[in-house]
């Protein structure tokens, strides 16, 4: 059974002088949840798009950018339905951040179809990595673990 979480806010604009606007943007959270941010252009900070981080054997519905972290010149971008070690068993991606070039791809040793490893949770502080498998069936089906490299 899916259970939305839905809230209102009641959102007063200050009194606009001159040219001054303010910009309303949605953000979708999940499925089922959204959030509304209020910035003001004269004040809110400008980012400028980079580059695109894309799987080099990327498929469709791999869901590459399902989970991600950053740290330093690294990030690490998860893939959990990427099909290495059976359908849906996952993937994780380390890229330099300036370059994007892959430095590796990590898969789980003992991944096995529907593991979804890297699906919900990953995260990243030097040359170490802590990898969740969602529905790793180790301790009984879909128990789930975590992997650290």
């Amino acid at each position: 059974m899916k259970q939305a979480i839905c809230f209102s806010a009641k959102v007063t604009l200050p009194q606009l002088k001159g040219s001054q606007k303010f910009t309303f943007a949605t953000i979708a959270i999940g499925v089922t949840l959204t959030a509304l941010a209020l910035t003001n252009p004269a004040t809110a900070s400008t980012f400028d798009f980079e580059r695109q981080f894309l799987a080099p054997d990327g498929a469709a519905f791999d869901f590459f950018g399902g989970s991600i972290a950053l740290d330093g010149n690294n990030v690490l971008i998860s893939s959990p339905f990427d099909d290495d070690n059976g359908e849906r068993s996952g993937s994780v991606y380390l890229f330099d951040l300036q370059t994007g070039d892959l430095l590796k791809k990590i898969t789980a040793p003992d991944g096995a179809a529907d593991d979804r490893f890297g699906s919900i949770s990953i995260a990243l502080e030097g040359n170490k990595a802590l990898i969740g498998a969602l529905r790793d069936d180790d301790n009984g089906e879909a128990s789930g673990s975590a992997l650290s490299v």
